[in-house]
Order: C-alpha cells, then sequence, then structure tokens
C-alpha cells in the first residue's frame, strides 16, 4: 500500500518542485535498453549514478505530446528520481524523436546544489 502511494505521489510533479533539464551519459545496450551512468550539471560538474535502484518506470504524467520514464538513482548518498522525457510525435520514427532528462529541484534551492556528494569532476 505504501509503494502505491509513492508511485501515486510521483505521478505529477510535486508541489514546491521544479524541472531542471540535464545532460545525461548513458548507455544504450544490445538489447534496447536505456542505462544513466551520469549526471551533467550546467556548471560542468558531473555525478556518476552509482547504480539504478528502479525503473524505467512509465507512471510519469503523460500529455499528448510527450511520455516521461521514471529511474530512481543513487548518486553518492542522495536517492533521486531521474526522468527521461521523449516527445511522441505521430508519424515520426522513434529515433527522430528528441529526449530530454531531467531531475525535479526543490523550489528556492539553486540547482547547484541539488547534488552535495558524488562530483567526479
Amino acid at each position: 500500500m505504501s509503494r502505491q502511494r509513492a508511485i501515486r505521489k510521483c505521478q505529477t510533479p510535486a508541489s514546491g518542485r521544479i524541472k531542471h533539464y540535464v545532460d545525461v551519459i548513458m548507455r544504450l545496450r544490445d538489447d534496447g535498453r536505456i542505462v544513466p551512468l551520469s549526471v551533467c550539471w550546467d556548471d560542468g560538474r558531473t555525478f556518476h549514478i552509482d547504480y539504478v535502484v528502479d525503473g524505467p518506470i512509465a507512471n510519469a504524467p503523460r500529455t499528448a505530446d510527450k511520455c516521461t520514464l521514471r529511474y530512481t538513482v543513487q548518486i553518492g548518498r542522495r536517492r533521486t528520481n531521474l526522468f527521461l522525457e521523449c516527445e511522441a510525435a505521430e508519424g515520426a520514427p522513434a529515433a527522430a524523436r528528441p529526449l530530454r532528462w531531467f531531475v525535479e529541484v526543490p523550489q528556492g534551492m539553486p540547482a547547484y546544489r541539488f547534488f552535495d556528494t558524488g562530483s567526479i569532476d
């Protein structure tokens, strides 16, 4: 029951949280799975993902033009959700659809302070 609540809670961005788009270094496996390896901030810092705890889970909000997958990742001592957003344009081949990664940062917190450990740069 508590797991269902946690999933339901993550379906929409939590109030007081904003999307912060980030660069992600990822591995595309031979079986088609995407494995995120590192998160790169705008200021050049790179944070190694120690492991993927859960995901991908397609429980994030779906709009007419986008679908979102949620990965729960461990970076240093912080466990957080990393989202992969894909435009769902009809008729466009999957390879031509833009992919964007984001994390949800508490509103008012400077994005550069979101990960306080795990920097490899």
